[in-house]
Protein backbone atom coordinates (compact mmCIF):
# COMPACT_ATOMS: atom_id res chain seq x y z
CA UNK A 1 0.00 0.00 0.00
CA UNK A 2 2.79 2.37 0.91
CA UNK A 3 4.67 1.56 -2.31
CA UNK A 4 1.53 2.22 -4.37
CA UNK A 5 1.02 5.54 -2.59
CA UNK A 6 4.59 6.63 -3.32
CA UNK A 7 4.19 5.60 -6.97
CA UNK A 8 0.99 7.65 -7.21
CA UNK A 9 2.70 10.71 -5.73
CA UNK A 10 5.60 10.24 -8.14
CA UNK A 11 3.25 9.97 -11.14
CA UNK A 12 1.30 13.05 -10.07
CA UNK A 13 4.54 14.98 -9.71
CA UNK A 14 5.67 13.92 -13.18
CA UNK A 15 2.28 14.92 -14.59
CA UNK A 16 2.55 18.35 -12.96
CA UNK A 17 6.04 18.84 -14.38
CA UNK A 18 4.83 17.83 -17.84
CA UNK A 19 1.92 20.27 -17.68
CA UNK A 20 4.18 23.11 -16.49
CA UNK A 21 6.71 22.30 -19.22
CA UNK A 22 3.97 22.28 -21.88
CA UNK A 23 2.67 25.65 -20.67
CA UNK A 24 6.21 27.06 -20.65
CA UNK A 25 6.87 25.85 -24.20
CA UNK A 26 3.53 27.28 -25.33
CA UNK A 27 4.42 30.67 -23.82
CA UNK A 28 7.98 30.87 -25.16
CA UNK A 29 7.19 29.53 -28.65
CA UNK A 30 5.98 32.93 -30.03
CA UNK A 31 9.24 34.56 -28.91
CA UNK A 32 11.31 31.86 -30.63
CA UNK A 33 9.17 32.25 -33.75
CA UNK A 34 9.72 36.02 -33.65
CA UNK A 35 13.51 35.66 -33.39
CA UNK A 36 13.66 33.11 -36.22
CA UNK A 37 11.37 35.24 -38.39
CA UNK A 38 13.63 38.26 -37.86
CA UNK A 39 16.47 36.24 -39.41
CA UNK A 40 14.49 35.25 -42.52
CA UNK A 41 14.62 37.08 -45.86
CA UNK A 42 11.40 38.84 -46.81
CA UNK A 43 10.67 36.25 -49.51
CA UNK A 44 10.68 33.40 -46.98
CA UNK A 45 8.23 35.17 -44.65
CA UNK A 46 5.31 34.56 -47.02
CA UNK A 47 6.16 30.95 -47.91
CA UNK A 48 3.33 28.47 -47.33
CA UNK A 49 3.52 26.21 -45.48
CA UNK A 50 5.66 28.45 -43.28
CA UNK A 51 9.12 27.41 -42.16
CA UNK A 52 9.96 27.53 -38.47
CA UNK A 53 13.76 27.48 -38.75
CA UNK A 54 15.07 29.86 -41.46
CA UNK A 55 16.35 28.10 -44.57
CA UNK A 56 18.64 31.07 -45.20
CA UNK A 57 19.87 33.16 -42.29
CA UNK A 58 20.11 36.88 -42.96
CA UNK A 59 20.31 40.10 -40.97
CA UNK A 60 18.45 41.99 -43.68
CA UNK A 61 15.65 42.87 -41.27
CA UNK A 62 18.03 44.31 -38.68
CA UNK A 63 19.98 46.36 -41.22
CA UNK A 64 16.75 47.81 -42.62
CA UNK A 65 15.58 48.72 -39.12
CA UNK A 66 18.65 50.91 -38.59
CA UNK A 67 18.13 52.49 -42.02
CA UNK A 68 14.43 53.25 -41.55
CA UNK A 69 14.43 54.21 -37.86
CA UNK A 70 16.69 56.30 -35.65
CA UNK A 71 17.11 53.36 -33.28
CA UNK A 72 19.38 55.03 -30.66
CA UNK A 73 16.98 57.97 -30.38
CA UNK A 74 13.94 55.73 -30.04
CA UNK A 75 15.67 53.63 -27.38
CA UNK A 76 16.66 56.79 -25.50
CA UNK A 77 13.07 58.09 -25.55
CA UNK A 78 11.76 54.79 -24.24
CA UNK A 79 14.45 54.59 -21.57
CA UNK A 80 13.71 58.13 -20.34
CA UNK A 81 9.99 57.34 -20.20
CA UNK A 82 10.37 53.98 -18.45
CA UNK A 83 12.94 55.09 -15.87
CA UNK A 84 11.07 58.31 -15.05
CA UNK A 85 7.74 56.54 -14.60
CA UNK A 86 9.33 53.79 -12.52
CA UNK A 87 11.17 56.16 -10.16
CA UNK A 88 8.18 58.49 -9.95
CA UNK A 89 5.80 55.69 -8.97
CA UNK A 90 8.19 54.36 -6.34
CA UNK A 91 8.80 57.76 -4.76
CA UNK A 92 5.27 59.19 -4.90
CA UNK A 93 3.56 55.98 -3.81
CA UNK A 94 5.94 55.64 -0.86
CA UNK A 95 5.22 59.21 0.24
CA UNK A 96 1.47 58.70 -0.08
CA UNK A 97 1.64 55.37 1.74
CA UNK A 98 3.69 56.98 4.52
CA UNK A 99 0.96 59.58 5.00
CA UNK A 100 -1.91 57.08 4.94
CA UNK A 101 -0.14 54.62 7.25
CA UNK A 102 1.29 56.83 9.99
CA UNK A 103 -0.70 60.07 9.96
CA UNK A 104 -4.25 60.86 10.98
CA UNK A 105 -5.92 63.78 9.22
CA UNK A 106 -9.42 64.88 8.35
CA UNK A 107 -10.83 63.16 5.28
CA UNK A 108 -8.14 60.48 5.28
CA UNK A 109 -10.50 57.57 4.73
CA UNK A 110 -12.46 59.42 2.07
CA UNK A 111 -9.30 60.35 0.18
CA UNK A 112 -8.00 56.79 0.36
CA UNK A 113 -11.37 55.45 -0.81
CA UNK A 114 -11.27 57.83 -3.78
CA UNK A 115 -7.79 56.60 -4.71
CA UNK A 116 -8.93 52.98 -4.47
CA UNK A 117 -12.02 53.71 -6.58
CA UNK A 118 -9.82 55.19 -9.31
CA UNK A 119 -8.41 51.69 -9.82
CA UNK A 120 -11.82 50.69 -11.19
CA UNK A 121 -11.89 53.43 -13.85
CA UNK A 122 -10.34 52.42 -17.20
CA UNK A 123 -7.70 54.71 -18.65
CA UNK A 124 -9.79 55.11 -21.81
CA UNK A 125 -12.46 56.97 -19.82
CA UNK A 126 -10.32 59.98 -18.95
CA UNK A 127 -7.73 59.90 -21.72
CA UNK A 128 -9.55 62.55 -23.81
CA UNK A 129 -9.84 65.13 -20.97
CA UNK A 130 -6.22 64.42 -20.10
CA UNK A 131 -5.14 65.00 -23.69
CA UNK A 132 -7.13 68.25 -23.91
CA UNK A 133 -5.47 69.42 -20.69
CA UNK A 134 -2.04 68.71 -22.15
CA UNK A 135 -2.94 70.71 -25.25
CA UNK A 136 -3.85 73.75 -23.13
CA UNK A 137 -0.63 73.36 -21.14
CA UNK A 138 1.46 73.04 -24.28
CA UNK A 139 2.82 69.64 -23.24
CA UNK A 140 1.83 67.59 -26.29
CA UNK A 141 4.82 65.90 -27.95
CA UNK A 142 7.08 66.61 -24.97
CA UNK A 143 8.78 64.45 -22.37
CA UNK A 144 6.79 66.14 -19.60
CA UNK A 145 3.48 65.43 -21.29
CA UNK A 146 4.49 61.82 -21.79
CA UNK A 147 5.84 61.22 -18.28
CA UNK A 148 3.75 63.28 -15.83
CA UNK A 149 0.45 61.33 -16.17
CA UNK A 150 2.28 58.10 -15.33
CA UNK A 151 4.28 59.30 -12.33
CA UNK A 152 1.69 57.98 -9.88
CA UNK A 153 -0.96 55.30 -10.02
CA UNK A 154 -3.74 54.26 -7.61
CA UNK A 155 -2.56 50.65 -7.71
CA UNK A 156 0.99 51.61 -6.70
CA UNK A 157 -0.30 53.72 -3.80
CA UNK A 158 -2.66 50.96 -2.68
CA UNK A 159 0.00 48.25 -2.87
CA UNK A 160 2.62 50.30 -1.02
CA UNK A 161 0.13 51.40 1.65
CA UNK A 162 -0.99 47.86 2.37
CA UNK A 163 2.61 46.74 2.71
CA UNK A 164 3.64 49.70 4.85
CA UNK A 165 0.79 49.04 7.28
CA UNK A 166 2.47 45.74 8.18
CA UNK A 167 5.38 47.67 9.67
CA UNK A 168 5.46 47.49 13.51
CA UNK A 169 4.59 50.86 15.04
CA UNK A 170 7.25 50.33 17.71
CA UNK A 171 9.91 51.52 15.27
CA UNK A 172 8.03 54.74 14.56
CA UNK A 173 7.21 55.38 18.22
CA UNK A 174 10.82 54.82 19.28
CA UNK A 175 12.04 57.26 16.64
CA UNK A 176 9.50 59.87 17.74
CA UNK A 177 10.54 59.49 21.38
CA UNK A 178 14.15 60.08 20.35
CA UNK A 179 13.05 63.28 18.63
CA UNK A 180 13.64 62.14 15.06
CA UNK A 181 11.87 64.32 12.47
CA UNK A 182 9.50 62.74 9.99
CA UNK A 183 12.07 63.19 7.23
CA UNK A 184 14.50 60.98 9.14
CA UNK A 185 11.78 58.43 9.93
CA UNK A 186 10.85 58.25 6.27
CA UNK A 187 14.35 57.90 4.84
CA UNK A 188 16.07 55.96 7.63
CA UNK A 189 13.31 53.63 8.85
CA UNK A 190 10.36 53.37 6.47
CA UNK A 191 12.19 53.20 3.12
CA UNK A 192 14.63 50.45 4.21
CA UNK A 193 11.69 48.45 5.54
CA UNK A 194 9.79 48.85 2.26
CA UNK A 195 12.67 48.13 -0.12
CA UNK A 196 11.07 44.81 -1.13
CA UNK A 197 7.78 46.28 -2.30
CA UNK A 198 9.59 49.23 -3.87
CA UNK A 199 11.80 46.91 -5.91
CA UNK A 200 8.81 44.90 -7.12
CA UNK A 201 6.88 48.06 -7.93
CA UNK A 202 9.85 49.62 -9.70
CA UNK A 203 10.46 46.61 -11.94
CA UNK A 204 6.77 46.19 -12.79
CA UNK A 205 6.24 49.86 -13.65
CA UNK A 206 9.46 49.93 -15.67
CA UNK A 207 8.39 46.95 -17.78
CA UNK A 208 4.88 48.36 -18.14
CA UNK A 209 6.18 51.73 -19.35
CA UNK A 210 8.71 50.08 -21.67
CA UNK A 211 5.91 48.24 -23.49
CA UNK A 212 3.29 51.01 -23.25
CA UNK A 213 1.75 51.76 -26.63
CA UNK A 214 -1.55 53.60 -26.19
CA UNK A 215 -0.47 56.74 -24.30
CA UNK A 216 2.72 57.44 -26.33
CA UNK A 217 0.68 56.94 -29.50
CA UNK A 218 -1.70 59.70 -28.41
CA UNK A 219 0.67 62.28 -26.97
CA UNK A 220 3.68 61.96 -29.31
CA UNK A 221 3.69 63.22 -32.89
CA UNK A 222 7.17 63.67 -34.38
CA UNK A 223 9.53 60.76 -35.19
CA UNK A 224 12.27 62.09 -32.88
CA UNK A 225 9.96 61.70 -29.85
CA UNK A 226 8.48 58.26 -30.52
CA UNK A 227 8.96 55.29 -28.21
CA UNK A 228 9.68 51.72 -29.27
CA UNK A 229 6.12 50.31 -29.45
CA UNK A 230 4.90 53.25 -31.54
CA UNK A 231 7.94 53.09 -33.83
CA UNK A 232 7.33 49.39 -34.40
CA UNK A 233 3.70 50.06 -35.29
CA UNK A 234 4.76 52.79 -37.73
CA UNK A 235 6.71 50.21 -39.74
CA UNK A 236 3.42 48.61 -40.69
CA UNK A 237 2.37 49.84 -44.12
CA UNK A 238 -1.20 50.38 -45.28
CA UNK A 239 -1.06 47.63 -47.89
CA UNK A 240 2.21 45.79 -47.20
CA UNK A 241 3.42 44.32 -43.92
CA UNK A 242 7.20 44.17 -43.61
CA UNK A 243 7.16 41.33 -41.13
CA UNK A 244 10.87 40.57 -41.10
CA UNK A 245 11.65 44.22 -40.28
CA UNK A 246 8.96 44.39 -37.61
CA UNK A 247 10.13 41.11 -36.08
CA UNK A 248 13.73 42.35 -36.02
CA UNK A 249 12.74 45.64 -34.39
CA UNK A 250 10.55 43.86 -31.85
CA UNK A 251 13.40 41.49 -30.99
CA UNK A 252 15.69 44.46 -30.40
CA UNK A 253 13.06 46.20 -28.28
CA UNK A 254 12.61 43.37 -25.79
CA UNK A 255 16.34 42.88 -25.15
CA UNK A 256 16.68 45.77 -22.62
CA UNK A 257 13.57 44.64 -20.74
CA UNK A 258 14.92 41.09 -20.51
CA UNK A 259 18.30 42.39 -19.34
CA UNK A 260 16.67 44.45 -16.58
CA UNK A 261 14.65 41.46 -15.40
CA UNK A 262 17.71 39.17 -15.45
CA UNK A 263 19.73 41.69 -13.43
CA UNK A 264 17.03 42.12 -10.78
CA UNK A 265 15.60 38.61 -11.02
CA UNK A 266 17.04 37.28 -7.76
CA UNK A 267 16.07 40.32 -5.72
CA UNK A 268 12.70 40.49 -7.48
CA UNK A 269 11.79 36.88 -6.64
CA UNK A 270 13.08 37.28 -3.08
CA UNK A 271 11.00 40.42 -2.67
CA UNK A 272 7.85 38.74 -3.98
CA UNK A 273 8.39 35.82 -1.59
CA UNK A 274 9.00 38.18 1.34
CA UNK A 275 5.88 40.17 0.51
CA UNK A 276 3.84 36.97 0.45
CA UNK A 277 5.19 35.94 3.85
CA UNK A 278 4.44 39.33 5.40
CA UNK A 279 0.97 39.35 3.94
Amino acid sequence: METWSKSLVYMVRILIYLIISAIGIFMILPFIWMIFSSLKPSSEIYVFPPTFIPEKLTIEGYSLVFKLVDVPRVFLNTLIYAVSVSLGNVFISSLAAFSFSFFKFRGQRILYAIIISLMMIPFFVYVIPLYVLLIHLGLVNTYLGLIIPGLASPFAIFLTTQYMKTMPLDYIDAARIDGAPYRTIYFKIVLPYCKSIMLVLGVLTYLSAWTDFFWPLIVLRTPDMLTLPVSIANLSGQYVQYWNIMMAFTTLSIVPAIIVFIIFRRWFLQSVTLIGIKK
